[in-house]
């Protein structure tokens, strides 16, 4: 696997590799925004938030500003399994260097 399959199925290597590569890359006053979702969490892929994992444990990046927005119904003509959509939230996190 690599790339999008990594983020899809939690590679347990995929979110610690990348904060610690953003830290190298990260200027002094510079900012890393990034979007999550809870899909994995509500599909029960996993129970790890990986962002606040880093947070609490990372000593990397403290938290600047965090937004939490409900996802919307699906389309009725969709075919894929929906009923997990009411409970999905995605998030914007906005970190900065310690």
């Amino acid at each position: 696997m690599g790339g999008i399959d990594d983020a899809i199925y939690y590679n347990k290597a995929l979110f610690p590799d990348f904060f610690t590569a953003a830290k190298k890359r990260l200027l002094p006053e510079g900012k890393l925004v990034l979007i999550f979702s809870n899909l994995a969490q509500i599909t029960n892929v996993t129970t790890e938030h990986p962002i606040e994992t880093e947070l609490a444990e990372g000593e990397r990046f403290k938290l600047e500003r965090c937004f939490k927005k409900s996802v919307r119904a699906a389309s009725s003509k969709t075919k894929r399994e929906q009923h997990w959509r009411s409970s999905e939230e995605v998030e914007i996190w906005v970190l900065t260097n310690i």
